[in-house]
């Protein structure tokens, strides 16, 4: 079984794609901390006081430069590794695999593995980068006093930030690695559907700017630790009745981790009960 998922894992890291799009990443990455960095500069030179929430620090910066491109994580997933599982059925590979003696569901769970790992990986490389950049740019050595960089008042996300950066940044980097399994795993679902290579690629994509259409961009809160489900947006006046949720609810990680657990299930409910592989 570990010799078919590092088979499957090599399968994905082999392809000139998976790396092209690490750097693309990188390169987007270092193109929003680089502007974000001079701008604190500036307003330093300014003596402004008021930052940003966050304001100019390593962690403010790890943390700023992904407020404007969490398109990211679909874009770069499914790019990379949604199209693994498709061109396997489509090639006869997994047919193949399978007049090894393995089983069905053992196939499945090594790809779905290779996935998961694979674009994590891409990830963890990419944050990597974040942190090494925002490190060298960082214009201060700590994170600004909640009340002067201008940090929303009733705001649990703020305050998590302010009085625990560093537990805060470690935090968001396990959710944004929460996330990349979960968006990974829907083009898994899509493949054992019957999707070519071309709808397992598009649809976490699209899946992923149609609710943050519909949810005006706040979609996406849910990639913020701090995040609770009960409020829905950050601050809960700006809800006439609150929304009640239940306990084991009221965070981003389970959120994406139910997501993950519910692909998996359906994918393994679907392909398993094919004739075909």
């Amino acid at each position: 079984m570990n010799k078919l998922i590092r088979e499957q894992v090599k399968s994905i890291l082999a392809t000139w794609e998976f790396w092209i799009l690490c750097v693309v990443a990188i390169i987007i990455v270092l193109a929003q901390i680089i502007p974000k960095a001079n701008m604190a500069q500036l307003q330093i030179t300014a003596n402004e006081s008021f930052i940003s929430t966050v304001g100019g620090s390593r962690y403010g910066l790890f943390v700023r430069v992904f407020d404007n491109i969490s398109y990211i994580f679909p874009v770069a997933c499914g790019l990379a590794v949604g199209a693994s599982f498709a061109i396997d059925r489509k090639t006869k590979i997994a047919q193949y695999i399978l007049t090894r003696g393995f089983r069905k569901w053992q196939y499945l769970l090594a790809k779905a593995a290779a996935m998961i790992l694979c674009s994590m990986l891409l990830i963890v490389l990419v944050q990597g980068v974040t942190w090494i950049a925002s490190s060298a740019l960082a214009r201060y050595p700590t994170v600004q006093s909640f009340e002067g960089a201008g940090g929303r008042v009733g705001s649990s996300e703020d305050l998590f930030f302010h009085r625990v950066p560093g537990q805060y940044v470690f935090l968001l980097a396990l959710l944004q690695l929460l996330t990349t399994a979960a968006i990974a795993t829907v083009s898994l679902l899509v493949a054992a559907l019957g999707g070519n290579a071309w709808v397992s690629i598009i649809t976490p994509i699209g899946l992923w700017f149609f609710l943050d259409n519909i949810f005006n961009e706040n979609a996406l809160a849910f990639l913020n630790p701090g995040f609770k489900v009960r409020f829905l947006w950050w601050d809960p006046s700006l809800l006439r009745k609150p929304v009640a949720y239940p306990p084991f609810l009221q965070s981003s990680f389970a959120c994406w981790g139910i997501l993950l657990l519910l692909n998996v299930v359906f994918t393994a409910l679907v392909y398993l009960r094919q004739e075909d592989a």
